[in-house]
């Protein structure tokens, strides 16, 4: 059997307003590529139309749906698509699109020319609106990097929250049937463990957008966000990620 060449992951919650679109500009993309592919969404319990627009609006473009059952957070989402794909390079994108899917042609570049494990996007190029929104969102950015790294991480990484990765399979295989966290906070765990397992990550500049519609809760982000942080910390102090 030929083997997968990528699989495009896509952790979904609630996102009937705007999955179609998503996902018609990643087959429109796919479909000017001589590379096999695979879409894989993976609904994290939405309560509303996302899995019946998928499956009905999609079927047979490569497109398959993993239902979590409940919602369980983005960390477990993107693990659970992660561990299920079959691809020789594994990306994880948002619902959104916020980094356009073309902005791939960067990470498969490095990785096929480059002696690395996974590459991650850095959102250097970014359009955003309003400025207050802006700057807010810059200031709450970079506290969070600010506490990743005096917390978790030991190597300095630009960005660990942008939502466009892209692994060698072994390296995701490796990295995610470790993984533990299932919150947002699971990029922070992703970089720990490539640490922790000498896997070598690179970082490439992307266009990024912001998208109105985000389901995330920003309160409840900078409330929990530390704590998610801190139980890494004891679930390598306790031997937990240890196989």
């Amino acid at each position: 059997m030929e083997e997968t060449f990528l699989s495009i992951v896509i952790p979904a919650y609630n996102e009937s307003h705007r999955i179609a679109k998503s996902l018609e500009e990643i087959i429109e993309y796919l479909e000017k590529k001589i590379f096999s592919s695979e879409i894989i969404v993976v609904d994290d319990g939405s309560t509303d139309d996302t899995v019946r627009i998928v499956e009905e609006k999609f079927r047979g473009n490569n497109v398959r749906v993993i239902r979590n059952g409940r919602n369980r957070g983005k960390g477990y989402t993107v693990r659970n698509g992660m561990l299920a794909a079959k691809g020789k390079y594994i990306l994880f994108a948002d619902a959104d699109n916020a980094t356009p899917i073309n902005e791939l042609n960067r990470l498969l570049r490095e990785l096929e020319e480059e002696d690395i494990d996974f590459v991650y996007g850095i959102r250097l190029i970014r359009r955003e609106g309003g400025f207050l929104k802006n700057l807010i969102r810059k200031f709450i950015g970079r506290g969070f990097l600010f506490l990743a790294h005096a917390i978790v991480l030991r190597e300095f990484v630009y960005d660990t929250q942008c939502g466009f990765k892209c692994f060698r399979r072994e390296a995701a295989r490796k990295i995610f049937e470790r993984a533990l966290i299932e919150s947002g906070v699971f990029d922070v765990e992703i970089f720990f463990l490539a640490e922790k397992l000498a896997l070598k990550g690179t970082p490439v500049p992307v266009h990024w957008r912001h998208m109105p519609g985000s389901t995330i809760n920003i309160y409840k982000c900078i409330i929990g966000d530390p704590f998610s942080m801190m139980r890494i910390k004891m679930n390598d102090m306790t031997g937990k990620y240890e196989r």
